[in-house]
């Protein structure tokens, strides 16, 4: 699905019983979120909150630069990543996972990003001690 129609999905007030309805049907171990974008509400946010206690059995996990939702309560099963850019300004959530997105040619601090979220396996099951990093392209 395009991203416009699923931004639509996401604001019909059926989206919280049909994304249970899904992953309860599909089973799948571990969902990313968001391929691109964040949480563009708190009542989007919550929503997925939701979803991610119907589903226990399934890992949620999704980058964020939205530093509110990092001091909300939040299922096990549903780990935020802040995502840090060159321009962030201030310091990362203190207690969560971080990923940096940095220059060209520099290193950033932890691990590199392997590149394939379906392989790697690390961010799903982030910690307050996990960095991940990349460069920017």
């Amino acid at each position: 699905a395009s991203r416009a129609s699923n931004l639509a999905h996401s604001q019909r007030d059926g989206f919280i019983s049909d994304m249970v309805e899904q992953f309860r049907s599909k089973r799948p171990a571990i969902v990313r979120i968001h391929e691109a974008g964040d949480f563009y509400s708190r009542a989007y946010f919550d929503a997925w909150r939701a979803i991610a206690k119907a589903c226990p059995d399934t890992r949620f996990f999704a980058f964020s630069k939205v530093r509110s939702i990092f001091r909300l309560v939040r299922p096990a099963n549903f780990v935020l990543i802040f995502s840090r850019f060159p321009d962030t300004k201030g310091a990362s959530p203190k207690g969560d996972a971080t990923f940096s997105a940095v220059p060209k040619g520099e290193t950033g601090i932890g691990q590199r990003c392997a590149g394939g979220c379906d392989a790697c396996g690390i961010c799903p099951f982030a910690t307050g001690e996990t960095h991940v990093w990349t460069e920017m392209h």
